[in-house]
């Protein structure tokens, strides 16, 4: 892991994720088709959380966001 002062993190935050089955792969589904260079990935049953480049925030921020749209 490379850790520096121009990664930033994205978590998506929801309790209803615990009972609402395939948020984490619409969310990994709309990274993986970005060319983003994602640095950490953490999860727990209501969070998913990312660490990625500050070049590629914008790039990841606007596709999660679009897959989550609903």
């Amino acid at each position: 892991m490379i850790v520096s002062s121009v990664n930033h993190k994205i978590s998506i935050y929801d309790k209803a994720m615990k009972n609402t089955p395939g948020i984490a792969a619409k969310v990994f589904n709309a990274i993986s088709n970005t060319d983003a260079d994602i640095r950490l990935i953490t999860t727990s049953e209501v969070e998913i959380s990312l660490l990625v480049t500050e070049a590629d925030f914008d790039t990841v921020y606007q596709a999660i966001t679009a897959a989550m749209s609903y």
